[in-house]
């Protein structure tokens, strides 16, 4: 059996040792061009003959495949129009390793983006005050893609007809004049290594979501970067993660769910079962999510071990 991989992306979901198919699947072919990009399908092209080539090689095998000469230039031709149509299609400037300034160091765009729900956007029915823990939110505090998912998900949860919060630290750094109606909301005292840390809570609204952000008097956040400050980032998060708990209790804030991000915030469930949740916040619920397995955070063991 030969099999020209440059005219499908689907192969038969069982083979048989006797060559042949166990459907009739062999004889279709599949165009993904409305629900792949070039890239996705190139990189599933890779994976399917890197999968298949194990049949080649097998002795319980008898049917062959053979990758026709001509598929590097299709597949050149297919990433090129690709590139050009995605680009046309969605108004997008796609990184290069030719570009003169990174990906990562150019400026986020600032959207106007309407709190309105579109049509066509179910209100749910049962409807939660959903607060957000968080390091980092895209515009103001994005260093990668866990600021884009925190944003995007607070809009869709807020026209969905949920009542959002996000906190967040209030980085040095921050651009303030991207944040609307900021404002100072609340002094408090945060407990931190035996001694209590005056803070402050301001309050505002950024890509219409509203956020609450957290600012020690001590030296944490301090510095020009979301990240790599000369603070230790361990104790930062530590003392962050309890002072938005402590924000909640003082204030009287009851949401129904708590959902910390990644490991910076992954104390605050801890903080919350251990003590806060006998204190006052009886009624939320804690939801982590871990968006990096690569990022787990580091201490020293002399500290922390």
């Amino acid at each position: 059996m030969v099999m020209d991989f440059t005219s499908c992306l689907s192969f038969p979901s069982s083979f048989v040792s006797n060559g042949h198919c166990s459907s009739n699947n062999c004889s279709s072919s599949i165009n993904h061009r409305s629900c792949y990009n070039f890239s996705t399908k190139v990189n599933l092209l890779k994976q399917q003959s890197y999968v298949f080539s194990k049949y080649l090689y097998s002795q319980s095998r008898n049917f062959k495949i053979q990758l026709l000469p001509r598929i590097e230039a299709k597949l050149e031709a297919e990433q090129l129009k690709g590139s050009e149509d995605d680009c046309e299609s969605d108004g997008l400037q796609w990184p290069s390793p030719n570009d003169e300034i990174p990906f990562w160091k150019r400026d986020f765009p600032s959207w106007d983006l309407s709190s309105d729900a579109p049509a066509g956007v179910e209100q749910d029915s049962d409807l939660f005050h959903i607060v957000h823990v968080t390091a980092e939110m895209a515009p103001i505090a994005k260093v990668g893609g866990l600021g884009d998912v925190v944003t995007g998900l607070a809009r869709a949860c807020l026209k969905r007809g949920h009542k959002v919060d996000v906190m967040l630290p209030f980085y040095e750094c921050i651009p303030k004049h991207c944040i609307n109606e900021l404002a100072l909301i609340k002094t408090y005292n945060s407990y931190h290594d035996g001694n209590w840390v005056a803070c402050n809570a301001y309050g505002g609204e950024v890509s219409g979501i509203p956020v609450i952000l957290i600012e020690p008097s001590n030296q944490f956040f301090k510095g020009t970067n979301i990240y790599g400050g000369s603070y230790n980032e361990l104790e930062a998060y530590l003392f962050f993660s309890r002072a938005c708990l402590e924000w909640m209790q003082v204030t009287g804030t009851q949401p129904d769910i708590i959902h910390v991000h990644e490991w910076q915030t992954g104390a605050l469930p801890l903080f919350y079962w251990d003590m806060y949740h006998f204190l006052s916040l009886q009624k939320p619920r804690i939801v982590l999510t871990i968006h990096n397995m690569e990022h787990y955070g580091e201490c020293r063991h002399g500290v922390h071990g």
